[in-house]
């Protein structure tokens, strides 16, 4: 015979029943983390910044006026590329220079245009310190990158 009429067997039916609150927020938690993780794979992968976009984007400089910008190489594209500041397809790849006149490193680089990239003959050199500047233009070492202004 069930013992519906007595008051204690419907409690204890109702704590078989009803899920614990431990149980309750461990589910809870299980769950958010399971859209953080979710959050984060659509971020990835369609937002957030790639090893591959990282190393596509890239400062280009204007031939025409001097000043920098950056863009974001897309296949099959070729040097020059179309320049904001000019209108033109005046933008070529430029290279960095940390080196000062006076032989200190310094933390902004100049940016400066190769030569070669744009088929001239003869070695580029930094307007700002007179070094050469040469493709994957090394930096200084660095002890004196830590020192730079």
């Amino acid at each position: 015979m069930i013992a519906a009429c007595e008051p204690e067997a419907l409690q204890d039916m109702a704590k078989v029943a009803a899920p614990s609150q431990t149980k309750q927020r461990i589910m809870l938690a299980g769950s958010l983390a399971a859209l953080l993780i979710a959050g984060g794979l659509v971020w990835y992968s369609f937002g957030g910044e790639t090893p591959l976009r990282q190393a596509n984007e890239r400062v280009f400089m204007c031939a025409e006026t001097g000043k920098t910008f950056f863009h974001e190489l897309e296949s099959g594209e070729i040097e020059p590329i179309y320049s904001p500041h000019s209108k033109q397809n005046t933008g070529w790849i430029a290279e960095p220079c940390y080196w000062t006149n006076d032989g200190r490193a310094k933390k902004e680089p100049t940016w400066v245009i190769e030569r070669r990239r744009m088929g001239l003959e003869g070695k580029t050199y930094c307007p700002d310190c007179g070094r050469e500047v040469v493709g994957h233009n090394p930096r200084p070492p660095k002890e004196l990158m830590d020192a730079a202004e």
